[in-house]
């Protein structure tokens, strides 16, 4: 198994945060990678597009409002995984300041795992720095 995970700090509220991030469909609005996204199965499945035309589909697996957080698993990608659950997490960091974090664990071959964990980190960082640019945080 292989973890990957990256933050980012923010001089806003975790509650707006939250509020940008926060619907399942949302991730091309903010993340900048993502072109498209659409919801499947009454919201339980996203397909997402990138910008270069890739499809990625994913499941919903757990949402909570309270706990500002929600975790994906990917269902089907061309990407030589056997398994990958990513979650992403916002917190309250002081007044006005919150940090989101994006994290994922994965299973693949072991020829395969520092190229996965690459493309992991570079969307993930490239996503919260569009964010940040977004929110002017």
């Amino acid at each position: 198994m292989s973890i990957v995970s990256i933050s980012a700090a923010l001089n806003l509220p975790a509650a707006q945060v939250w509020h940008t991030i926060s619907g399942f469909d949302s991730l091309a609005q903010w993340s900048g990678a993502i072109a498209s996204s659409q919801l499947e199965q009454g919201g339980r499945l996203r397909r997402l597009t990138t910008g270069d035309g890739i499809v990625l589909v994913e499941r919903l697996e757990y949402y909570s409002e309270s706990e500002q957080t929600y975790t994906s698993s990917i269902v089907d990608a061309p990407l030589p995984l056997t398994r990958c659950f990513a979650t992403l997490d916002v917190t309250a960091a002081g007044p006005g300041r919150s940090v989101v974090e994006w994290s994922c664990d994965f299973d693949c071959a072991p020829a395969d795992e520092q190229a996965l964990v690459d493309l992991f980190r570079k969307l993930y960082r490239s996503a919260l720095d569009q964010l940040a640019r977004q929110l002017d945080a």
